[in-house]
């Protein structure tokens, strides 16, 4: 298969979606150097060519194996992403976690912070996460298993409050906090 165009450097555990015959790709990390760049295959051309995105707005900093998935908001739609690690401290002997949620408008090409009403969730990585109209629900790693209930504004404006409280989920049901 022939590709074209700006290749990305090889890396793993990078965050990918599909939008508008496009697979984009954010951050992931190649054992030596995290990434926070940015691009997308154009998959309805022959040869398919990849095209490095010039970001905008909030860029998020470095990481691998954050978890995201698409929101529309009257017609738009944007990229929602959470956690990911950022590197590891050796003097608490665990990866750096980012806790911020960020969404990527495609039309803008931009980035933004998402402030939460309540505390983000506890930063992780390889986690998952379902995005409804009125949840975000998140399956951890190790003992992080919550469900954040969010507004159905989430994507008004940049400065939307995403978050309105969380419940915890257990073996035995799952009960309000």
């Amino acid at each position: 298969m022939e590709v074209e165009g700006e290749i990305p450097p090889p890396r793993k555990s990078f965050l990918y979606t599909l939008h508008n015959d496009r697979m984009y790709i954010f951050g992931g990390w190649n054992n030596v150097t995290r990434f926070n760049d940015m691009y997308y295959l154009e998959l309805d051309r022959q040869p398919m060519r990849w095209i490095r995105v010039d970001q905008g707005g909030e860029i998020p900093g470095v990481r691998h194996d954050a978890s995201g998935a698409q929101f529309e908001k009257e017609g738009r739609r944007y990229w929602i992403m959470w956690g990911g690690a950022a590197g590891y401290n050796l003097i608490k002997n665990d990866f750096i976690h980012w806790q911020e949620v960020m969404a990527f408008d495609f039309e803008e090409m931009t980035w933004m912070v998402i402030p939460t009403d309540t505390a983000p969730p506890p930063g992780v990585e390889g986690h998952r996460y379902l995005m409804t109209k009125l949840k975000m629900i998140i399956k951890g790693v190790g003992s992080i298993e919550s469900a954040y209930l969010c507004t159905e504004a989430t994507m008004a404006s940049p400065s939307s409050k995403i978050c309105i409280g969380s419940i915890s989920m257990s073996r035995h049901g799952i009960r309000a906090q």
